[in-house]
């Protein structure tokens, strides 16, 4: 009877040894998955001299439905943009990785390109509008990618990918939401982003599908483990990569391929080289007066009355007037336009005052009001998303007309950035400022009286800006 007890707790134990013995192999084999499954860590595995490798990878966002769309009509649609899934089109070669990302719409909208070879880095986003080119590695934290690939993680089992063929499923352990381990997020993405504000969950986990046959990341999921089931946050598929002949390339990889990416890096190199006397009209102003000006524009210019200048406090100590007909501006784009920074260039004009103690130069508050066709502004606002977080409605009173425009608003910490956009008889106009209240915005609106032409005659109601540097 001894003997049989014995016996059968040397079993038990040796059964209890193998199980730990294959959760170990199984977490090993896992982590050595993760660590030789994406396409950049094998391409010169899988690469001769003349190949190069080419995928697409589609990525799609969760967007909470607490997110609506603003009011105004005076943006592109931010659900539609937020919602709509992303394409990646790479190319790989030993040395070098460039990928092109476009919404997966019916117009296929490109809206980034992504070239790094060696040490060298291209950079072009067409929502912000940026175009670069450097020598040193970025550094950000992504939210779309575990932080550490040795976490512990394990082969959950096996399914039909969308390559057709069996996929190891690999789960990574959950992560709890805290500052430590989400610090871009402040210690909780679902207060920070539009991914799950309308969530109530403690911690994520990630989870990778790879192909059995080649070892390579077919799709990977981050997930929101809420009460019910996980919630997608965000999801990544890769197309079964093929191997071509570098004779097939659209263009040399280490060089930008789209257009749009090429003349607005060129554009961003021609302001970052001006000369001092190219440099003065755009910094200070233009010499010209309002008068001038308005001869030349092709729309109403408008000008604040100097009586409703001499009510801020403290009094207004200069005045400068921006036009650079002949310059472009480089946010004039689809995606990327704003009408106060691109104020000033092109066929735009920006009036600037500037109210400060005279003496120490101290309690600086500044107004500011820009002014284009509307017959242009109007559509270039209507392709690029807003940058602003809140648009309501509101009338004023301009002479004996009452004009609506919109209230425009974002919140920058502490400050409070508002903004007056309207259409006034055909002109585009924005009211915005440093410092100045809305009430003192609206009162520079409902004052704004047109600049004669320099062979009209003065009415003296107008307040006339001369640069001053």
């Amino acid at each position: 009877m001894q003997k049989i007890f014995w016996r059968g707790f040397l079993i038990l134990c040796l059964l209890v040894v193998a199980a730990l013995s294959i959760r170990q192999a199984n977490y090993a084999y896992a982590s050595r998955l993760l660590a030789t499954s994406t396409i950049l860590k094998n391409s010169h595995y899988l690469l001769n001299k003349d190949e190069e490798i080419h995928y697409f990878t589609t990525t799609a966002y969760r967007v909470t439905p607490l997110l609506k769309e603003l009011p105004d009509p005076y943006h592109r649609m931010i659900v539609p943009f937020l919602t709509t899934e992303r394409i990646n089109e790479t190319w790989v070669t030993s040395d070098t990785v460039h990928s092109i990302t476009r919404l997966n719409d019916p117009a296929q909208t490109i809206i980034g390109e992504f070239i790094k070879r060696g040490d060298t880095i291209l950079m072009y986003d067409a929502v912000t509008g940026n175009a670069s080119k450097n020598s040193s590695e970025p550094q950000a934290i992504a939210a779309n990618a575990p932080s550490n690939l040795d976490q512990l993680s394990w082969i959950s089992g096996m399914k039909q990918s969308n390559w057709q063929r069996t996929a190891w499923v690999v789960k990574f352990s959950p992560v709890a939401m805290n500052q430590e381990n989400f610090p871009t997020f402040s210690g909780n993405p679902a207060a920070n982003t539009p991914m799950a504000d309308d969530l109530q969950f403690k911690a994520t986990q990630w989870i990778w599908e790879i192909d059995q046959e080649t070892g390579l990341l077919v799709s990977s999921q981050w997930l929101a483990l809420t009460d019910n089931e996980p919630t997608v946050l965000f999801s990544e598929v890769y197309s079964l990569p093929e191997v071509i002949a570098t004779s097939t390339k659209p263009k040399q990889l280490d060089e930008f391929m789209l257009p749009d990416a090429v003349d607005l890096l060129g554009k961003i190199d021609q302001t970052t080289s001006l000369s001092a006397e190219e440099a003065a009209p755009l910094m200070f102003g233009t010499t010209a007066t309002s008068e001038q000006i308005a001869s030349e524009a092709g729309f109403s210019l408008y000008a604040p009355t100097e009586a409703v200048l001499q009510r801020f406090e403290p009094k207004i100590s200069k005045t400068r007037i921006y036009y650079n007909p002949t310059r472009q501006c480089h946010l004039d784009r689809t995606l990327a336009f704003d009408f106060e920074l691109c104020a000033g260039l092109g066929q735009t004009v920006k009036l600037e005052y500037l109210f400060s103690n005279l003496a120490t130069y101290e309690d600086i508050k500044s107004v500011f009001v820009s002014q284009g066709p509307a017959s242009e502004v109007i559509p270039m606002l209507q392709k690029s998303l807003p940058d602003w977080q809140a648009s309501e409605p509101f009338t004023l009173n301009i002479g004996e007309k009452q004009v609506q425009g919109w209230t425009l608003s974002i919140n920058n910490g502490d400050q409070k950035s508002i903004a007056l956009l309207f259409n006034l008889n055909g002109t585009m106009v924005q009211v915005s400022g440093y410092k100045a209240t809305i009430d003192e915005l609206k009162a520079v609106a409902e004052n704004l009286t047109p600049i004669p032409h320099a062979n009209s005659s003065r009415d003296g109601r107008i307040f006339i800006p001369f640069v001053q540097r």
